[in-house]
C-alpha cells in the first residue's frame, strides 16, 4: 500500500490502465497532483497545447485528460481542442470559489472539475473514481459490446461512443453518450438526477444536480444543431429527465 502525501487516503500501488494527460499553463499548479498521481501508480504525461495536439494526445495513450485553466480562462481553448479528440473524460482544474469559470469549462467540453485549493491526494481519488466510472457499463443500455441501438430518430454506437440523430452524427463527449445512453435504456421513464448521476458519474460526490443540468442543456444543444426543433429530452421539473422518443 502507498500512502497519498498530504492525506489519510491509502490506495493500491499498482498499474491498473490509469493513463492522464496533462496541460498545465504556466507555473506549476498541476505538479503536486502530478506527484500524487505517480505515487498511485498512475501513468501521467505532460503535453502543452496549440497546432499538433490532436496527435500528441493519440500518442500519450491517455485515457483522462486534465486541463489547468487559469482565473482570466487561459486554458479554456485548450480544453475544447482537446474534447474534440473525445478522450474517456476530459476534465477543467482551476482555482477554487470561482464558479463562472467552472461553468465556462463546461461549456467547453468538460466531464468534471477539479478544484485546486483541494489537497491534491483527494484531487487523485477524484481522477480515480472517473477512471473506474470509464469501462464499458453501457452496454446493458446499448444492447451489448459494439451494438447499435435505435430509439426512433436516436441510434447510439457503443464500440465508437457515437450519438447520432436522424442519422447524423452528434458531437457529444462520452458523458454526454453515458447521459443519452441511461436516459435511452427505459424511453418514457424519469429518470432521477440521482439515477443519473449514480450511471453516468459512478455516484461521484463532486458532481452536482447543476453539473447534470449543464451536460442536458450542452446535449440539447448540439443535436438542436441537426434539429432546431429536438424535444425528446424532456424536463420533469423537481424530478428529474426523461427521453421521448
Amino acid at each position: 500500500m502507498t500512502t497519498l502525501a498530504g492525506g489519510p487516503a491509502r490506495v493500491q500501488a499498482h498499474d491498473d490502465g490509469m493513463r492522464v494527460a496533462m496541460l498545465p499553463q504556466q507555473g506549476a499548479a498541476l505538479r503536486p497532483l502530478e506527484r500524487v498521481l505517480r505515487s498511485s501508480g498512475a501513468g501521467t504525461r505532460r503535453l502543452t497545447g496549440g497546432a499538433g495536439l490532436a496527435e500528441r494526445l493519440r500518442k500519450s495513450g491517455a485515457g483522462l485528460v486534465v486541463v489547468e485553466i487559469a482565473a482570466d480562462g487561459t486554458g479554456l481553448a485548450q480544453l475544447a481542442a482537446a474534447a474534440a479528440q473525445r478522450p474517456r473524460a476530459l476534465v477543467g482544474a482551476g482555482p477554487g470559489g470561482d464558479d463562472l469559470l467552472e461553468l465556462r469549462a463546461f461549456a467547453a467540453g468538460a466531464d468534471a472539475w477539479l478544484d485546486l485549493s483541494d489537497p491534491p491526494w483527494k484531487l487523485c481519488l477524484r481522477l480515480r473514481a472517473l477512471h473506474r466510472a470509464r469501462p464499458g457499463s453501457d452496454d446493458a443500455a446499448t444492447g451489448g459490446p459494439g451494438a447499435m441501438a435505435q430509439r426512433g430518430l436516436l441510434t447510439l454506437d457503443t464500440e465508437r461512443r457515437v450519438v447520432s440523430w436522424r442519422g447524423l452524427p452528434v458531437a457529444a463527449s462520452d458523458t454526454e453518450f453515458r447521459l443519452m445512453a441511461a436516459l435511452a435504456e427505459r424511453p418514457g421513464r424519469v429518470r432521477s438526477r440521482a439515477e443519473l448521476l449514480d450511471a453516468v458519474w459512478d455516484g461521484a460526490l463532486d458532481v452536482t444536480d447543476r453539473t447534470i443540468d449543464s451536460h442536458i442543456k450542452r446535449l440539447r444543444k448540439k443535436i438542436r444543431m441537426h434539429d432546431p426543433g429536438f424535444a425528446a429530452i424532456r424536463t420533469l421539473y423537481g424530478v428529474g429527465y426523461s427521453f421521448e422518443p
